[in-house]
């Protein structure tokens, strides 16, 4: 299993990495495709034994998390390749000891693995096609999130058909993934918020604007009409009516 070096005694760092001119979207993406050869770096996968990511800036930005068992190493690694492929490196947080489930419940352990599973997955489903990646997280945040109803339905076609890491799970490691996306720390946040956040990018659940967060907030239907069209708006995404994957 991909997720089997991780230990919660990993350090934790994470490093904010953009194009240069990258606009918003569209330099997240960009961005994204530009350090896939890190994650393959020998020195890198060393070190590493899992990463995830976030959308930061404005929506332009790459937030590179990861999980070391040599915290000197690892900044050194990502620097030469930052430098070597002409990537900016906007802000930066060593590698020290950390509890990243602060905030999310659920066992520490058992976090770590679903972040560096959750990234795999997203970026085999970018892989595959950028839009249908987000329409699929679009979905399931507008219509399927809301109505606290299992994630599984939505997302297990996708994952099956273009998603080699996911396909090479055992039972029991699709099982707990499953778990973990259904997985609610709050009445309006779940863990699931992690894949939207790579893939949307961003998540309305965490908007500035009250109104959007209150949409989430409590059970209640699929967000339709000319509340749905201004968000998707706002991220220049359009998701057909009655799209599935």
């Amino acid at each position: 299993m991909p997720t089997g070096r991780i230990s919660e005694k990993d350090f934790f760092g994470r490093t904010f990495i953009r194009i240069p001119g990258g606009s918003q979207v569209a330099g997240y993406f960009n961005t994204i495709s530009s350090i896939r050869k890190l994650l393959r770096d020998h020195q890198f996968v060393k070190s590493v034994s899992g990463y995830y990511f976030n959308v930061a800036g404005n929506l332009d930005t790459v937030r590179l998390s990861y999980f070391c068992t040599d915290k000197m190493s690892v900044p050194i690694v990502i620097d030469s390749y930052l430098t070597s492929n002409g990537l900016l490196k906007t802000n930066e947080e060593l590698p020290h000891e950390a509890r990243v489930s602060e905030g999310y419940k659920g066992e520490e352990l058992r976090f770590r693995k679903f972040l560096f599973l959750y990234s795999l997955i997203g970026l085999d489903l970018l892989n595959y096609d950028l839009e249908y990646s987000r329409r699929l997280v679009g979905h399931y945040r507008l219509d399927i999130s809301t109505q606290r109803i299992s994630s599984n339905p939505t997302f297990e076609p996708a994952f099956e058909k273009h998603s080699e890491t996911f396909r090479k799970l055992s039972s029991s490691a699709k099982d707990q993934l499953w778990k973990d996306l259904d997985y609610w720390h709050s009445e309006w946040e779940d863990w699931a918020h992690m894949l939207v956040n790579m893939l949307l990018p961003g998540d309305w659940i965490y908007s500035e604007a009250d109104w959007v967060k209150n949409l989430f907030r409590y059970p209640s239907g699929p967000i339709i009409g000319n509340v749905r069209d201004e968000l998707l708006s706002g991220i220049a995404l359009n998701i057909p009516h009655g799209w599935r994957p």
